[in-house]
């Protein structure tokens, strides 16, 4: 339950027995059962890595808050849900294992944190990707997708993507290129502070969410298209390496 753990602070070990399916433990907000804890152990071993079993849909909330042992993940193609915090504050964990990335793309992330990117490698077939080609078969790109996802340098997107989620690649601070000529709809914070270097809105762009663009320390050139009927609120703000701003005519 909530504050279950909290102020703990002498909690050394933590042992959980190795055939709890902890990605279905409701553990409640301030629960803190990790926070403290030096050692966490599955079973007989370290809480290093878990594998989510194939054909579970949902990981719920702050299950991994704040564990520090974990290294690795295994998220399978069924997944559809994470919830709020699931791995937040997983400071320790490197890699996270993909079986299509179809399937990570239409995950439903509740929050930031539920998304367990980051300095981390996201991996499929035993691959890190780093120049991301999305599938036919996405319609979207969904709110908190690559959020924080720093080894992110490119994204191809097809022809009928048209809406990019909230903070769907916030905090990538190395994506330097993606194709933004059939979106109609970019959210709010959806590339803030990102690397990118140039911000082309095509004729196709309507709108451009809160703080979209915001704090993009290496964008050079933004050139707004003729359709662009709606821009948030510091949309563009703090952009210090920006040199040319076009808007074009009809």
């Amino acid at each position: 339950g909530e504050y279950a753990f909290y102020g703990c602070e002498n909690l050394v070990n933590v042992y959980i027995a190795d055939e709890t399916p902890w990605h279905k433990v409701k553990v409640g907000d301030e629960a803190n059962l990790f926070w403290y804890a030096e050692n966490v152990y599955y079973g007989d071993r370290l809480f290093e890595a878990y594998d989510v079993p194939y054909g579970e849909e949902l990981i719920e909330s702050n299950v991994f808050y704040s564990l520090k042992t974990l290294k690795e993940v295994v998220i399978p193609s069924t997944v559809k849900t994470i919830l709020k915090n699931a791995f937040a504050f997983t400071d320790s964990l490197e890699k996270i294992y993909i079986e299509d990335l179809s399937s990570w793309c239409k995950i439903d992330f509740e929050t930031d944190m539920s998304n367990p990117l980051g300095y981390n490698e996201l991996i499929l077939d035993l691959e890190v990707l780093y120049d991301i080609v999305i599938p036919e078969d996405v319609n979207e790109i969904k709110p908190y997708t690559f959020n924080r996802y720093k080894r992110l340098l490119s994204v191809e997107l097809h022809d009928k993507i048209t809406f990019i989620g909230e903070y769907a690649f916030y905090g990538c601070e190395n994506l330097k290129k993606i194709n933004l000529d059939n979106v109609k709809h970019i959210s709010d914070y959806a590339f803030n502070s990102s690397g990118l270097y140039s911000v082309v809105l095509s004729e196709n762009v309507i709108t451009v969410g809160i703080l979209a663009f915001a704090n993009c320390s290496n964008v050079e050139l933004v050139s707004i298209g003729v359709n662009v009927n709606f821009i948030g609120a510091f949309a563009f703000d703090y952009l210090p390496s920006l040199s040319r701003l076009i808007f074009e005519d009809k």
